[in-house]
């Protein structure tokens, strides 16, 4: 899962990024509002952990940015501020949750896994889909009840494909979602996976991007 981080507190935002890494999500962190707004306007990403009171503006700025534009990408804002018509003023203009400074680390990271997983749907943080099943906290999938031999890589592909089953994954997704590899490294890790759970279920839109059916 990829997450964008943006927080100024350095010391802050590389805990939170080791946090991430260890967690094996993907992520970028920045420090301003501009920075995040360029970014999300040419990469997608499943949630934004995003400080309240940054150096170019407030959180809340970036929120309305996204949800004028249909983006619905769930926002947890890190944040000292505890009130509760602050909280509900916040909801109301779009975002997904809060956690308040200071924080443990776990629960964040619990938080965020939640907001992803409401945002697709999800009411665990397993992933069924006819025979196959995916656990994405331990990073473990089966296919007819057997543990699937993947690399870290094909995972993450693995889970976009699942999240979006039935529909067409257009390939540069699929590439950011896996650090925008060279050109030709994405068809070795479908070639992968198609081997590993069956020639038949990834299939490719030429020049579009791939879809999943089972």
């Amino acid at each position: 899962m990829r997450v964008l981080l943006v927080e100024d507190d350095i010391q802050l935002a590389k805990a939170i990024s080791i946090s991430l890494q260890r967690e094996a999500f993907e992520h970028a962190w920045l420090r301003r509002l501009d920075e995040a707004r360029q970014l999300l306007a040419r990469s997608t990403y499943d949630a934004v952990v995003l400080d309240v009171e940054l150096p170019d503006g407030i959180g809340y700025d970036l929120l309305d940015w996204l949800r004028a534009r249909d983006n619905r990408t769930p926002v947890l804002f890190l944040t000292v501020r505890d009130s509760i018509r602050e909280r509900i003023a916040a909801f109301d203009r779009g975002a997904d949750d809060f956690v308040v400074k200071p924080f443990v680390m776990e629960e964040l990271i619990s938080r965020l896994r939640a907001v992803i997983r409401r945002s697709a749907g999800q009411a665990s943080s397993h992933w069924q889909l006819g025979p196959l099943r995916i656990d994405v906290a331990s990073h473990i999938a089966h296919m007819h009840g057997e543990t699937l031999d993947l690399s870290p890589r094909e995972f993450v592909l693995l889970l976009e494909l699942v999240k979006h089953a039935g529909k067409v994954v257009p390939r540069a997704s699929l590439e950011s979602s896996i650090g925008n590899v060279e050109s030709n490294v994405l068809e070795v890790h479908i070639h992968n996976l198609r081997r590993k759970l069956g020639p038949e279920l990834i299939q490719t839109l030429r020049g579009i991007g791939y879809r999943l059916h089972l």
